[in-house]
């Protein structure tokens, strides 16, 4: 499986998949490597590949081992993302569902429904035969 870690996030202090050498063989970079894995980052830096101001180790395994020992942060984060989604489903099809249970067959006539605007104290809906 082939990952591209296009930027290096600095406090990773990294930089490509496996080393700084993963960006040799991509195209626009022609032997070259990003200006973010300079480890003093400046235009154009990664020009020259063979200085010390290279990152020489890669991302994965470094991002890997983060979200490791952050595990239990990046779990909550994602089951509370998933639970206020389904909390909105939830409402989403309550409120629909309560649109709609007003208006229906009335002694075998279709018949429709009108919402009228809200007043203060409560919704107000009119039934209205359909032709």
């Amino acid at each position: 499986m082939y990952v591209c870690v296009c930027v290096s996030p600095p406090q990773f202090q990294c930089c490509g998949n496996i080393n700084y050498t993963d960006w040799f063989s991509i195209p626009p970079f022609n032997k070259t490597v990003p200006d973010s894995c300079c480890k003093t980052p400046s235009p154009d830096c990664g020009l020259n590949t063979t200085s010390s101001n290279i990152y020489q180790i890669g991302c994965v395994n470094l991002i890997d081992k983060w979200l490791k020992e952050n595990f239990v942060i990046v779990a909550g984060v994602a089951l509370g993302i998933a639970l206020f989604q389904v909390r909105t489903i939830i409402i989403a099809n309550n409120l629909v569902a309560r649109s709609t249970s007003v208006c229906g067959d009335v002694a075998g006539r279709a018949v429709g429904c009108r919402v009228s605007p809200p007043k203060r104290t409560h919704s107000h809906y009119t039934l209205q035969s359909v032709p």
